[in-house]
C-alpha cells in the first residue's frame, strides 16, 4: 500500500511539476538498465535502495542528506550529491539548456551543455559555479542577475538577453532559474 501511495505522489508531483522521474530500477534491480548504461542497482528490495560507494552497503533514502553519515564512507552526506538532491536533474537541466541558446551565450559563455547542467546541478552556490565553469565576468553578472529575477518573477530581464518572447518559454525559465536560485544559487 505505502509503495503504491509513494508512486502516486511521485507522479503527481513530476507531472505537476513538468520533471521526469524514472523508479524501474528500484523495482527490477537486477533487469532494469539505468541512464548511464550500467544495470540497475546493487540494493536489493525497496527498504533501502540508497548504494553506499562501500560494496554491499545501502541504507534507506531518508538517511540520504538527513546530517547523519549512515554511510561508512560518508556518501551520504556527499556536499554535492545533497545539493544535487535539492535541484532539478542533470538530464532535466541539459534538456533545458539545449533549448535556451540565447541563455548559454549570455550566462555560460557558449560552454558545453553537459558542463553547465552538471555545475549547476551540484554547485552549492554562484561563487563555486563561476570558478566551476571559468565565467567571464559579463556572463557571471547576466547570470547573477538573472538568478535574481527569476527567484523573483521578473522575466523582462531575459528578453534583453535574447530570450523569446512567448508563454511557454518564458514559464519554464522562470521555473528552472527560479528553483535553482531558490535552492542556493542566487546571490
Amino acid at each position: 500500500m505505502q509503495n503504491v501511495q509513494f508512486l502516486l505522489i511521485s507522479l503527481t508531483v513530476g507531472c505537476c511539476c513538468a520533471m521526469s522521474i524514472d523508479y524501474s530500477r528500484y523495482y527490477n534491480p537486477d533487469e532494469t538498465p539505468d541512464k548511464r548504461g550500467a544495470v540497475g542497482n546493487p540494493c536489493k528490495g525497496t527498504d533501502k535502495p540508497f548504494p553506499c560507494s562501500a560494496a554491499g552497503q545501502c541504507i534507506a533514502m531518508g538517511y540520504v542528506c538527513d546530517g547523519n553519515k549512515d554511510c561508512s564512507d560518508g556518501l551520504d552526506e556527499n556536499k554535492e550529491l545533497c545539493t544535487a538532491s535539492k535541484r532539478p536533474a542533470v538530464n532535466d537541466l541539459e534538456e533545458f539548456l539545449n533549448k535556451q541558446g540565447w541563455m548559454m551565450k549570455s550566462m555560460f559563455d557558449n560552454d558545453s551543455v553537459k558542463e553547465v547542467a552538471h555545475g549547476l546541478a551540484v554547485s552549492t552556490n554562484l561563487r563555486e559555479l563561476v570558478r566551476r565553469l571559468n565565467l567571464k565576468s559579463g556572463s557571471e553578472k547576466n547570470l547573477k542577475n538573472g538568478l535574481r529575477m527569476a527567484k523573483f518573477g521578473k522575466m523582462g530581464f531575459f528578453r534583453s538577453l535574447g530570450m523569446p518572447n512567448n508563454n511557454a518559454n518564458t514559464a519554464i525559465v522562470k521555473y528552472m532559474l527560479g528553483s535553482l536560485a531558490k535552492t542556493g544559487l542566487a546571490a
